[in-house]
């Protein structure tokens, strides 16, 4: 647990008697969109609604008007899933919702290739259904790191896992957003934007490059698929985001191509508290 220190008295000859206390604040931590992998860029996404489509001549396989990656909230791309559900696709038959095979068995109706939208099921139907979906697809790799209203986030440290596949094809970039004073309730940079143009650049601002993870767990959906390479980023001098000044952390890919690769993640780690009052 993160500490700090505190001077709270001194001892008979004004020797200062140190004290420790836990930071104050409950642990809050915000986990990146994978930027190798689109379908779990949920910040981004747009929603569309109701789409039919098309079955592909086997009354099993049916396709979107347009092949795009689907957000994924199923298949454990990323810790707290279960917060995104709302993003997860609805399936229907004839105004019938259908269930999605869970991950690694076929104990639903369908199964989805969520790179492209393809829905497949299990057992082919009549060939006189209406199949429709509602689903998001990815638009922008944009990721928003913020407080809840009447909340200050205070970021300790943030960590990057690259793996061992890892290519770069474009540009990450860090930046910090507030309310425009003068156009509310817009937003606007208030920093410069930290630009990462290669894995050097990565590597120089880290603060610790630790040892490799080994791939481990198998060649199931619930494996590493890769060996990960950790870096660390501590904040001694923390970033504080207060909810009332609308500040939050951008990160995107500056023209938004998925990186080459298994996995290429971070994590925000904070902690939340209520907003000090003026």
């Amino acid at each position: 647990m993160p500490i700090k220190v505190e001077f709270p008295r001194e001892s008979s000859d004004g020797t200062p008697v140190f004290s420790a206390a836990p930071l104050e604040g409950s642990r809050k931590n915000f986990f990146t969109h994978n930027w190798c992998d689109p379908t779990t860029w949920y910040q981004g996404s747009k929603l569309v609604a109701s789409e039919a489509l098309t079955d592909q001549g086997d009354h099993k396989t049916f396709k979107p008007a347009a092949s795009r990656p689907w957000i994924d909230v199923t298949h454990g791309k990323s810790f707290g899933e279960v917060d995104q559900a709302s993003f997860a696709p609805e399936i229907q038959v004839d105004g019938q919702t259908k269930s999605e095979n869970s991950p690694g068995t076929t104990d639903g109706d369908y199964s989805i290739d969520y790179s492209t939208g393809t829905v497949t099921f299990n057992v082919a139907l009549a060939g006189s259904e209406v199949v429709t979906a509602s689903y998001f697809y990815a638009d922008s790799s944009l990721f928003i790191v913020a407080p809840s209203e009447g909340r200050l986030c205070r970021i300790t440290e943030v960590k990057i896992l690259f793996s061992k596949d890892i290519e770069m094809t474009d540009n990450l970039v860090f930046q910090v957003w507030a309310y425009d004073p003068e156009n509310l309730p817009n937003k606007i940079p208030v920093s410069g934007a930290e630009v990462y143009k290669t894995i050097l650049n990565f590597m120089q601002d880290a603060n610790k490059v630790q040892p490799v993870v080994l791939k481990i767990g198998g060649e199931n959906w619930r494996a590493l698929t890769d060996d990960l390479l950790p870096m660390s980023f501590d904040y001694t001098a923390t970033i504080d985001l207060f909810a009332s000044y609308g500040m939050e952390i951008h990160v995107w890919l500056e023209h938004n191509t998925p990186f080459d690769g298994c996995m290429a993640y971070g994590t925000f780690y904070t902690l939340s508290s209520a907003e000090p009052e003026a």
